[in-house]
């Protein structure tokens, strides 16, 4: 609920097709009552390599990403004496994650396209102890997504 979401990529696209880059995705949003948080923040760094075909001003792609997650839970303490004052290590868990992506880019320009994609990815993390809320431990999840964008080239 009550999502933001920001992705940033950088990524060198070969005359062949091929794309190959790195990239930063960060989403926050707020967890359910029940789970006990008040908000999670998710940072993923990502590898990422892909292939796209151009048609005219059409040029559809496919991305597989791998990247290594970093969740952290705010509002929430798990199990046992209340922390100390300042951050929560146990707040903070860290994993690695997949991201399938296809899209499409209408080109604009020599340096500007705009850019439709849907994707699936998974991730694994450490496990989370959620007893305090009864919950059972939680080390894994999933996300889907729809985005439009635009893609600037800083050289072609």
């Amino acid at each position: 609920n009550n999502g933001l979401d920001a992705d940033i990529n950088l990524f060198y696209l070969f005359q062949s097709g091929i794309r190959l880059g790195i990239g930063a995705y960060y989403v926050s949003y707020v967890l359910q009552p029940q789970f006990g948080a008040e908000k999670v923040n998710n940072v993923q760094l990502q590898a990422l390599l892909g292939y796209g075909v151009q048609f005219g001003r059409l040029r559809p792609y496919g991305q597989a990403r791998l990247a290594y997650v970093r969740l952290k839970l705010e509002g929430f303490h798990g199990t046992g004496p209340a922390p100390p004052e300042g951050e929560n290590p146990a707040t903070r868990r860290h994993g690695l994650g997949a991201i399938l992506l296809g899209g499409s880019e209408f080109i604009v320009s020599r340096q500007v396209t705009f850019d439709t994609n849907v994707w699936y990815g998974f991730f694994a993390t450490q496990p989370l102890d959620l007893d305090a809320v009864n919950a059972p431990e939680v080390s894994k999840g999933q996300s889907w997504g729809v985005r439009i964008g635009i893609v600037w080239y800083t050289s072609r």
